[in-house]
């Protein structure tokens, strides 16, 4: 397992919790990303750290005020916005493959000429999936201040254009969550997410939704005052304002930390069914230390569930006993 804290990367053993090797003062940011044995972490600069040594194996100058998303390495490269712009470089060496400046975007109402998109730089701007790498276009940085956000996908390897849609007007993202079947939205501004199955609007907005987690068609939202999964076929809700952590999912099952604002009753990680929302598992902490479940991320993997604990890092086995 992979940390970040401060500056540095760190490698802990994922069943000890022991730490394996420690790389300081990269100038890291966000969060890592993980590709064929390699660790790339953003900053001031792209590092890629070998996995299992943590020698650094090469890194590219971006600045100390350089805005950047997190890196994502998919397809032999690693893909990351900088300043507007996106850079895909090769995961070997980090030789420069291909670099995309702005995209023309056809308005979504017609009638006017072809808007010049620059890249967003928000943490989840990229991601990678069926051979297509789809990345945010941030409307409030593109000329004439655009009203609207668009989505853009590309070719990985050549770096070409294969379609950009703009989102609806007044619209502006906060990140992206794909699957090979559709494209989510996170909408800040509409606190929602939409879909695009197989590059149309899909006929579902999910309102109240902040962060998303997806498999195949279904995702699974958080919001402020609920988590759903919404299916083309089926849909379920937990309500409870802050009560949630982020979603992420693995085999099937919705994993979440669980805590009521204000309450006395200890912190749990619960483990929900994907499709029909029942309850598989549940693991009650001893006390409460979580204010509420809100921002309380879990980090999930076959083997563990990994959740942030008296300032430190838990590990759980994934039906809720401990590891």
């Amino acid at each position: 397992m992979f940390l970040r804290t401060g500056e540095g990367v760190h490698a802990l053993d994922a069943e000890s919790g022991t730490c394996a090797w420690t790389c300081e003062k990269v100038h890291a940011t966000g969060t890592p990303a993980v590709g064929n044995g390699t660790v790339y972490v953003v900053g001031s600069q792209l590092t890629a750290i070998d996995a299992e040594s943590g020698e650094v194996q090469w890194s590219e100058q971006f600045g100390d005020e350089a805005s950047t998303s997190e890196p994502v390495a998919a397809f032999g490269s690693v893909y990351v916005t900088v300043d507007g712009a996106l850079y895909a470089f090769a995961e070997a060496d980090g030789s420069l493959q291909w670099k995309c400046e702005s995209v023309g975007v056809t308005p979504k109402q017609g009638g006017a000429d072809e808007i010049r998109y620059v890249f967003s730089t928000r943490a989840s701007a990229v991601v990678a999936v069926d051979n297509t790498v789809w990345a945010l276009l941030d409307g409030r940085a593109s000329e004439g201040s655009v009203d609207a956000d668009a989505v853009v996908a590309f070719d990985p390897q050549a770096g070409t254009t294969r379609r950009a849609d703009q989102l609806n007007d007044g619209d502006f993202a906060a990140g992206l969550a794909a699957t090979d079947e559709a494209l989510f939205v996170e909408n800040s501004g509409e606190e929602g997410v939409t879909g695009l199955e197989n590059g149309t609007d899909c006929q579902r907005f999910v309102s109240d939704a902040l962060t998303t987690a997806a498999v195949g068609s279904l995702s699974v939202t958080r919001g402020r005052y609920e988590l759903k999964m919404t299916g083309p076929e089926s849909s379920w809700c937990k309500t409870g304002a802050h009560s949630y952590g982020p979603p992420a999912i693995i085999d099937g099952t919705v994993v979440v930390a669980h805590s009521n604002p204000g309450s006395s009753d200890p912190d749990k990680i619960v483990g929900y069914c994907l499709e029909d929302g029942c309850e598989e598992w549940c693991f009650t902490f001893d006390d409460t230390q979580w204010n509420d479940g809100f921002n309380e991320e879990c980090i999930v993997t076959e083997d563990a569930v990994y959740v942030s604990r008296d300032e430190g890092l838990t590990a759980l086995c994934p039906h809720g006993k401990h590891s």
